[in-house]
């Protein structure tokens, strides 16, 4: 018997055949085995060499032949029915015997081709797990800036602004969806709108809207500027520790605003968040530095 191997004598057909230890009488029986495993056609043939001896022997007793042609002619009478049937059986047991090897090997072959099928098919099916698994883990990168969207940047810059928006940028290659930025809580609640979805490499305005200490009304930062919000609860933000001094002399101030943000999206059906330090220095440069990421 012959198996694949991945080194020995190469072959055309694109694999390896090494010999193994199977013994010659091993060999045999599976051969035999092989050749007579499913031997219908000999039963069959057994059963109506039977019959036709019994034939003979009814016509004998209904002297349909004659007695004296019977006893002169006894072994050509059985010869004439039993002869042909044991030709046919020889002839079918001697094919049997020699196409056994290579219908073994068929069966080999088949079976061979069945488990290379099913391999294929756990092989696509692990790569597959292993994707979706990969995937779960690498988190789509979407970031919090403080920033102008592109199309109004040059005027703003011009007019000396230093006031900008939270732009949430969705740098990854992939759509995120439901993107919500948690509410930032001190004496009165910033609340974000929900962003429907982000396309990929997209920058999207966050929408922050807070109850107005001055009016007594809901205001937005489509409206108002951050720093009346923060400026408004500047005493919580400061027991909380949120509102600390700066590491340098830089800006109108000696202090300022350092909130915790999270974000939250969806993409590929799992739920993000990513933590970022929102830091607000009125009248001067804010920004935000980037903290953990995982998946919910």
């Amino acid at each position: 018997m012959l198996t694949r191997a991945s080194s020995g004598v190469h072959t055309g057909v694109g694999y390896n055949l090494l010999p193994v230890s199977t013994s010659l009488w091993k060999y045999t029986r599976v051969v035999l085995a092989r050749a007579f495993g499913e031997f219908t056609w000999g039963r069959d043939t057994a059963i109506g060499c039977g019959l036709s001896v019994a034939t003979i022997a009814l016509q004998v007793h209904w002297r349909l032949i004659s007695v004296t042609d019977w006893k002169q002619h006894t072994e050509q009478w059985i010869g004439s029915v039993v002869l042909p049937f044991v030709a046919a059986l020889v002839i079918h047991i001697a094919w049997r015997l020699v196409t056994a090897p290579w219908r073994l090997h068929q069966d080999q072959e088949q079976m061979h081709a069945d488990e290379v099928f099913l391999l294929s098919r756990k092989l696509e099916t692990c790569k597959t797990e292993l994707q979706n698994e990969t995937d779960k883990i690498e988190q789509p990168d979407v970031a919090l800036a403080w920033d102008w969207i592109d199309e109004g940047k040059a005027h703003n810059q011009l007019f000396g602004r230093t006031e900008k928006d939270i732009i949430v940028h969705n740098r990854s290659n992939e759509y995120v969806y439901r993107v919500q930025i948690d509410p930032v809580r001190l004496m009165s609640a910033l609340e974000f709108d929900l962003i429907p979805s982000i396309a990929p490499s997209e920058k999207h305005i966050a929408v922050g809207r807070w109850m107005s200490a001055a009016h007594r009304d809901m205001t937005s930062s489509s409206r108002t500027d951050y720093g009346y919000y923060f400026a408004s609860n500047e005493h919580v933000a400061r027991e909380k520790g949120w509102y600390v001094r700066k590491p340098h002399d830089r800006g109108i101030g000696d202090a300022w605003f350092k909130i915790p943000m999270t974000v939250r999206y969806r993409c590929r059906n799992i739920e993000w968040i990513t933590e970022f330090e929102f830091i607000y220095d009125m009248g001067s440069e804010s920004f935000f530095t980037r903290g953990m990421g995982k998946r919910l």
